[in-house]
């Protein structure tokens, strides 16, 4: 009949029905026929499976019908400043703003689930966090953290620590505007960001004080803190550090007096040397070490006063506040040469010398500390005794006896009275001549040896000349001196002749060849 309105309500679809735009009835699944006689009916088809009424003039009829509403749907009024959560065990979770009313479908099966908490509430009951922790995903302001046995998880509120969650899972209210999450790591124990949890514990003391453990070095101790059987952590002069409370782990501190030369004892070296302290940024900025070769010291400082002498070898001192300095001295013997120095002699000739000094250290304190570079102040003196010295004396003087020039140079440097040093030996290793001199001197030199030759070919010709008289005289005298004289020519004049033909003997020749008078007395 034409006015009669047939409708067919599928199970996962309920009807609205309005009559001039007011809540009528709503329609459940099946067939239905309706009376248009005298109304003005509208219908409106809504799904039932996420449970919310999506009729767009749902908000006018909560505010003008309200108990119709609630015949067909549950009404859920949320606060302002609050967030609503609801579920069903068919249905993901839904979260519902502030300052709205919203309509549901009654489940056919089982109870809608309504939550209402504060906004700015983070922390929601633990039965309630377990029941959300089965609906996956979360729809925000909720998110699930899982919390590991080596980590905590802090939660701030306007920058102020509120809660420190151990190990588990847990689902948190976080208005990213007001709450934040922070995961932190129990291993290292030390809290690195002691600045930021001393204001958190002076705000909120008590919830530091049960996850944390608190110590406060003085100002000449340090402490160490040894767990795990291991040297773990230094604190520092008057310093707080804040320890992650373990209840299965037990933390030794030590608390060591600061040493006045500031020197690591050997217990504590050994410990560092353990968990290789160079390896480790925050133990090796403590640790200075100091490596001081073979034959050599090392004038160590601290704040430029605490002054100290290290012998060869390896050597470790806390550095902590302190201004720490050192010099490594060579204790062997050593040399330095000055070499090219243009000078003038006593009598204006121009000269260039080199000369060399060996010393060695005898007291690294004052050749380090009194001179500010101590090779080149002992070379300065050098040169000043080289211009003394050689400024003194002419160039005779300088080439003629070098011992008293080398004397003279050490008495010179010895008057200067230079600590921390021993002087060894000093002497002119080079005179360097201009070349008019040098060729003045070479002829003068020339003219001597000359003259020393002649003197010595003239006594060489007199003494032949003397010698040949005195064997005269043996041969006048003796005749057989003067026979063996002429067998030593013969035979000097036979090693010259190739072959020698002998007829009559050697009576023959020797009388044919020399002949040998005996001298006459009486003339």
């Amino acid at each position: 009949m034409f006015w009669q309105l047939k409708i067919k309500v599928s199970p996962s679809e309920r009807v609205i029905v309005t009559d001039d735009n007011r809540l009528l009835t709503v329609l459940a699944a099946g067939e239905h026929r309706l009376s248009t006689l005298g109304k003005q009916l509208k219908t409106f088809k809504d799904s039932t499976e996420n449970l919310q009424v999506s009729w767009s003039g749902l908000a006018q009829a909560l505010r003008y019908q309200r108990d119709v509403c609630e015949q067909f749907w549950q009404v859920v009024d949320v606060p302002d400043g609050h967030i609503a959560l609801v579920w069903h065990r068919y249905q993901p979770l839904q979260v519902l703003q502030g300052g709205q009313t919203h309509a549901f479908w009654r489940p056919e099966q089982g109870e809608l689930h309504v939550h209402i908490v504060p906004k700015q509430q983070h922390w929601l009951d633990e039965s309630l966090q377990q029941t959300l922790l089965l609906s996956a995903p979360l729809p925000k302001p909720l998110k699930a953290y899982t919390v590991n046995a080596d980590e905590r998880l802090l939660v701030l509120e306007q920058g102020s620590l509120v809660r420190i969650l151990t190990r588990g899972q847990y689902v948190l209210n976080v208005d990213e505007a007001t709450v934040k999450v922070l995961f932190a790591l129990t291993q290292p124990r030390l809290y690195a960001d002691t600045p930021q949890l001393q204001s958190w514990a002076s705000a909120s003391p008590d919830i530091v004080a049960a996850h944390f453990e608190c110590l406060q070095a003085a100002a000449d101790e340090l402490l160490l803190c040894t767990y795990q059987q291991q040297l773990q952590h230094i604190i520092q002069p008057n310093t707080q550090a804040f320890f992650w409370r373990q209840a299965h782990e037990d933390m030794t501190v030590e608390r060591l007096p600061l040493p006045a030369d500031g020197r690591i004892n050997e217990a504590v070296l050994a410990q560092l040397q353990a968990v290789n302290f160079q390896q480790r940024a925050d133990f090796s900025a403590m640790v200075q070490t100091v490596m001081v070769p073979a034959k050599h010291q090392a004038v160590f400082n601290t704040d430029h006063q605490h002054e100290q002498i290290l012998e060869a070898g390896s050597h470790y001192f806390w550095h902590l506040h302190q201004t720490q300095s050192w010099q490594v001295v060579d204790l062997r013997v050593q040399t330095v040469e000055v070499s090219g120095q243009e000078l003038l002699s006593a009598d204006k000739v121009t000269i260039r010398v080199n000369v060399v000094c060996n010393y060695h250290v005898t007291d690294s304190s004052a050749w380090a500390q009194l001179y500010a570079k101590a090779s080149d102040y002992l070379y300065r003196e050098l040169q000043f005794a080289v211009r003394a010295v050689v400024g003194s004396r002419s160039i005779d003087e300088l080439l003629a006896d070098k011992q008293a020039v080398d004397e003279a140079l050490m008495a010179h440097v010895l008057q200067q009275n230079i600590l921390g040093i021993a002087i060894d030996s000093m002497g002119m290793k080079d005179i360097i001549l201009p070349g008019e001199i040098r060729q003045i001197l070479t002829k003068v030199v020339e003219a001597e040896k000359s003259a020393q030759a002649n003197n010595i070919r003239r006594r060489e010709e007199t003494a032949a000349t003397r010698s040949l008289l005195n064997t005269a005289r043996v041969m006048e005298e003796n005749p057989t001196a003067l026979r063996l004289k002429e067998l030593e020519t013969l035979e000097k004049v036979t090693e010259k002749i190739d072959k020698i033909s002998v007829f009559g003997g050697l009576d023959g020749i020797l009388n044919g060849l020399i002949n040998i008078q005996t001298p006459n007395k009486n003339q």
